[in-house]
């Protein structure tokens, strides 16, 4: 049963909050209230489509466009990660010491993971105030529909470093360039796609 509701997750996912948002126009100042779409657009956006989660887990490395930067410590924390699976392979399950090991060589790759992080391409509080906007129109016709574009912009992310989100959330944490560049390239970070990273 759950394989069935996990397959095609994200389109679920969508189809859920395009019904919240068909329910009752009323339901939305819940949603943009705090933390409930935030919470839905991370499950939406970390998830792979049969629901295997990516957020702070070693399988995000393998996904989503990066920094040139995040995508050279990638290559160390990939390195690292494979060395510290080595050894987590080689322990004697019957040493006494044998937990502890497990969950300190752990510990070690969550922290090496802690490296590099999701950055949401436009700001969700940005996304939230757009979609509150929508709903307070009188002029857009199809209001569920214009909520559900601006929805899907705050689904793309991307893996940056985490000395460069404080370079980017001092300078756009709640906003975008005027200019018309994305955030990261108007704090000059030069992202690409995993496939182009691998290739060069």
């Amino acid at each position: 049963m759950s394989a069935i509701i996990e397959k095609n997750y994200h389109d679920k996912m969508l189809q859920i909050v395009e019904h919240l948002l068909n329910v009752d126009e009323n339901i939305l100042p819940t949603l943009l209230k705090h933390d409930p779409l935030d919470k839905i657009i991370r499950a939406i956006s970390t998830r792979d489509e049969n629901g295997r989660s990516f957020y702070n887990n070693s399988r995000m490395l393998e996904y989503y466009p990066r920094s040139i930067e995040a995508h050279k410590k990638i290559k160390e924390i990939s390195k690292g990660i494979k060395d510290l699976k080595r050894y987590k392979k080689n322990l004697d399950k019957n040493d006494p010491n044998y937990l502890s090991s497990v969950k300190k060589a752990n510990k070690e790759i969550k922290e090496l993971i802690s490296n590099v992080y999701l950055e949401h391409n436009i700001p969700v509080s940005l996304i939230k105030i757009v979609i509150g906007n929508i709903n307070k129109s009188n002029t857009i016709i199809d209001k569920v529909d214009s909520m559900m574009v601006e929805f899907r912009k705050a689904l793309d992310v991307t893996l940056i470093l985490k000395t460069e989100g404080i370079l980017l959330n001092k300078k756009y944490k709640n906003s975008m360039p005027n200019d018309g560049k994305t955030r990261f390239q108007a704090c000059e970070l030069d992202i690409r796609s995993q496939v182009v990273c691998d290739e060069e």
